[in-house]
């Protein structure tokens, strides 16, 4: 056979090899190493939102046990508006949106805000979600 035949095969057999064992070797473990990134990074979004839950539970259950919220919802006092549904309410606790429905599922009251430009964003879609 000639050299440069011998040469071909010699190579062709190399990047076969290269191959085959990327595909039962090298491809396998990088495949692992994705799963396990995307399961830990699963988690760990899982967990943010576990506590962003947790958070605005523990809002809710706050403002819903406050006689004030109760009078509020009965009488629609300007009071506690000026005093409580204010721009801090949300930027405080990180709120874009907050919404008080009475027990037939109206909507007392509701607001929105950036929280980037810290204005008056408009939510009447979402709003019109829970009134349908």
């Amino acid at each position: 056979m000639n050299k440069q035949l011998v040469l071909l095969l010699v190579g062709l057999a190399l990047a076969l090899l290269a191959f085959i064992n990327q595909r039962l070797t090298v491809l396998p473990i990088f495949a692992s190493i994705e799963d396990e990134a995307a399961e830990r990074d699963s988690r760990r979004c899982l967990a943010a939102l576990n506590r962003d839950i947790e958070l605005l539970s523990n809002l809710v259950n706050d403002w819903a046990a406050w006689d004030d919220t109760y009078a509020y919802i009965k009488d629609k006092n300007a009071a506690f508006e000026e005093s409580n549904l204010v721009d801090t309410s949300f930027f405080d606790n990180l709120l874009s949106l907050i919404a008080m429905f009475d027990v037939n599922g109206g909507l007392v009251w509701g607001e929105g805000r950036d929280l980037q430009t810290e204005e008056k964003s408009d939510f009447s879609d979402v709003f019109d979600l829970f009134l349908d």
